[in-house]
């Protein structure tokens, strides 16, 4: 209805402001091979579980921040779950999306 306490209105307002900084592209789903598929979602809900993990853990202090040691720890986790292998196995996905 036009009004600023209009949930709608404001939503629809705000697309308007970004519609200058909407991407040009947009990456389509990635695809997978069946038998990488299942390989690869366990590395991404390992991936997704360490990050939370370790927001609630340098949130709440039990991890510091400023502790280069322990940052180190945080990212090589990620190399520990199969880092490697997702980013290889996304990039030449992302490289057939444009032979299709």
């Amino acid at each position: 209805d036009g009004s600023d306490t209009d949930g709608e209105y404001i939503n629809a307002q705000a697309r308007l402001l970004y519609a200058p900084y909407e991407p040009r592209e947009r990456i389509l789903t990635l695809l997978f091979d069946s038998a990488d598929a299942v390989e690869l979602n366990n590395i991404r809900g390992a991936i997704d579980q360490h990050i939370s993990n370790g927001l609630k853990d340098f949130i709440t202090g039990r991890a510091d921040i400023n502790d280069d040691e322990a940052w180190a720890a945080y990212k090589a986790g990620f190399y520990e779950m199969g880092l490697e292998r997702f980013l290889a196995a996304a990039q030449a996905s992302y490289e057939q999306l444009g032979k299709r």
